[in-house]
């Protein structure tokens, strides 16, 4: 899920399977749709993301949640 949160993707930019944005020519990035948000609020985002800590649940901590 975090992933998705912070693909450039967001912006309409095409972005490989690597990862990696797709440029033209002239280094500006391959658009691929209409933006879902704007350069600012998906870089306010990207932080937030960012300031998360995700753990990863373990088989655990799911076997006690529902026992």
């Amino acid at each position: 899920m975090q992933a998705v949160l912070i693909s450039r993707s967001l912006l309409g930019e095409y972005v490989r399977a690597i990862g990696a944005v797709a440029r033209n020519y002239d280094g500006t990035p391959v658009m691929r749709s209409e933006p879902v948000l704007n350069e600012e609020e998906w870089t306010k985002l990207s932080e937030a993301v960012a300031s998360v800590k995700y753990k990863k649940r373990t088989r655990a901590l799911r076997r006690r949640r529902w026992a």
